[in-house]
């Protein structure tokens, strides 16, 4: 008996060194389907490559409550999560999970500004919300830096690196999330050429949101004509005064974030009354280039997949498995297309009906009763 226990310890023991951990932080919750489509990408990842792999999830649920002490909190918990397991390779999703987790994991190189960077990060994160909240309070003065270093991959970036300080250190690679410009202005041409009263401009219109923030240069270096300066609010009062006023400028609204407004207490507005609210306020068709858009009961949505970034992060990390070096880094190449006939119908748009066949093509074309945009939502989608 003492042999077979001392041979079972011994597998086991086995086992655990051949084990590869990878410890996923996600930003948000589960609720936001963006979540759900990352880690089916993981999932069809890990499916394709059938090696001795364990993954666990963290999810730091910073949407719901986007404060600064709930920031400091859901940043300490995911460090103790690295504390406990040590996981051999860390994946961060989305943009606060790289400011809270990934800059204090980081391996710099020598010579970097580390402490520049950390101030600016620091005042990045507390904005309006906290003035004065240094590097200390959300923990980034901490190191979670191993030996050897812990290998980072990012995903769900919406802007550049280097307010992470990634551009710094040699631990790290990823996806981003950089939006495709010029299927967005493709789509926004057809819709205005397919509109009995043409817009002016297009209105890029979003949240105070970090990812949202992240963003705005890449609006302004897309050099689209027709297009205003990327706007952004952070309350419902002043998301409807924008809305308000590109009506009366006959501009059709281009809209990525809208999940962070706050109302008069001070509480997040539900993403499906702002959709709601805007569809029927405005004078224009309004767009979207987030996954959700149509499902919360919008018109139209150009989204990069979701499902694409959590695969292609772990695609890297598989490769970095393999030869022991850091991939270089990667940007989306698919994106999905959504549509609600209901709300085409009642705006009397016809647009290519390349949209309408690629969908049907996948299977994941529904039609949905004239009700919809009062009652509920469907996703009309296709990836490409």
């Amino acid at each position: 008996m003492l042999a077979v226990l001392s041979l079972l310890v011994g597998q086991v023991a086995l086992t655990r060194r051949d084990t590869f951990k990878v410890l996923v932080i996600h930003s948000y919750n589960t609720d936001l389907p963006w979540v759900g489509d990352v880690n089916a990408g993981i999932d069809r990842a890990l499916a394709a490559h059938p090696t001795r792999v364990q993954v666990r999830r963290h999810y730091m649920n910073l949407l719901s409550y986007p404060d600064c002490n709930h920031f400091r909190l859901a940043a300490e918990d995911a460090r103790l999560a690295i504390d406990d397991w040590r996981p051999d390779a860390i994946v961060l999703v989305d943009d606060l999970a790289q400011a809270l987790v990934g800059f204090p994991a980081l391996h710099w190189r020598q010579g970097a500004p580390v402490g520049v960077l950390r101030d600016a990060l620091a005042a990045q994160l507390a904005l309006d919300r906290c003035p004065g909240r240094g590097a200390a309070f959300f923990g980034l003065d901490r190191s979670l830096q191993s030996t050897p270093p812990t290998p980072l991959f990012f995903a769900g970036v919406n802007g550049d690196v280097d307010r992470y300080g990634y551009h710094a250190a040699d631990n790290v690679t990823g996806i981003y999330e950089h939006k495709s410009f010029a299927a967005l202005a493709e789509t926004l041409a057809a819709v205005r050429v397919a509109s009995s009263d043409p817009a002016t401009a297009v209105q890029p219109l979003n949240d105070g949101s970090t990812s949202s923030l992240a963003e705005r240069g890449d609006y302004v270096a897309s050099h689209i004509a027709n297009w205003l300066p990327p706007r952004n609010v952070q309350t419902f009062e002043q998301w409807k005064a924008a809305v308000r006023q590109a009506s009366i400028d006959n501009v059709m609204l281009l809209i990525a974030n809208y999940q962070n407004l706050a109302d008069e207490r001070g509480h997040l507005v539900p993403a499906h009354e702002v959709v709601a609210w805007t569809e029927s306020h405005s004078r224009q068709p309004a767009i979207g280039a987030a996954t959700d858009y149509v499902t919360d009961g919008g018109l139209m949505t150009l989204a990069i997949s979701g499902t694409e970034q959590g695969e292609a992060a772990m695609e890297m990390l598989f490769d970095y498995r393999a030869d022991g070096r850091m991939p270089p880094e990667r940007t989306a190449r698919r994106f999905l297309v959504g549509m609600n006939p209901a709300l085409m119908r009642k705006r009397a748009l016809r647009l290519p009906a390349i949209y309408e066949a690629f969908a049907r093509e996948q299977g994941r074309f529904l039609d949905v009763s004239e009700h919809f945009y009062a009652d509920d939502a469907a996703l009309a989608g296709a990836s490409r």
